[in-house]
């Protein structure tokens, strides 16, 4: 199993009555929806800051790792996720998250951003060399059953403008799990 996030959307009276504490949070049970980026998260994240200046690329990169947590936060710097302990509890780990603030400001980032442009932003070869995982997978392939190409990382993007477009609407927030 490669590196994925899932994000799930909760209103506003399940945060609150989740917020005090990361040790209850069941977020399939109370999610709004969720999505699920397998493998293709730091692909999107290095595609969409092509060109952007620094503020709006530290929202870019908030986008898969946000900056507000429920519980303590850990650092994910210095964990080796390639050796994690049998006796990790995921669900015993602070809950990262999107507040409606942050949402609409990421939002106003993707929006204007069609599908077109994100083709244009799409290079295999430059993914590969910067080593963005799943490192030297990248290609150009057209198959539709082929992952890590275009066509594939269009329909991600796709699928990530929607799910915080929803989020916004619904004036919800976005719990982010990385596994």
């Amino acid at each position: 199993m490669g590196q994925s996030v899932t994000f799930y959307r909760i209103n506003q009276r399940d945060f609150s009555e989740i917020s005090d504490s990361a040790d209850s949070i069941l977020p399939s049970k109370i999610a709004q929806g969720e999505e699920t980026f397998e493998g293709s998260f730091e692909g999107l994240q290095f595609v969409l800051s092509k060109g952007l200046d620094s503020s709006d690329r530290d929202l870019v990169g908030q986008i898969f790792s946000p900056n507000m947590f429920i519980g303590e936060e850990l650092d994910f710097a210095s964990i080796d996720f390639a050796n994690l302990p049998d006796d990790f509890e995921v669900e015993k780990q602070p809950v990262s998250y999107h507040s409606p603030d942050i949402i609409m400001q990421i939002c106003q980032l993707l929006e204007p951003i069609t599908p077109e442009q994100f083709r244009e932003k799409f290079n295999h070869e430059e993914l590969n060399s910067n080593g963005i995982y799943p490192e030297g997978v990248w290609n150009t392939q057209t198959d539709v059953d082929i992952a890590f190409n275009v066509s594939h990382m269009t329909g991600e993007f796709q699928k990530l403008k929607s799910f915080f477009r929803k989020a916004k609407d619904n004036g919800e927030y976005i719990l982010s799990y990385f596994g």
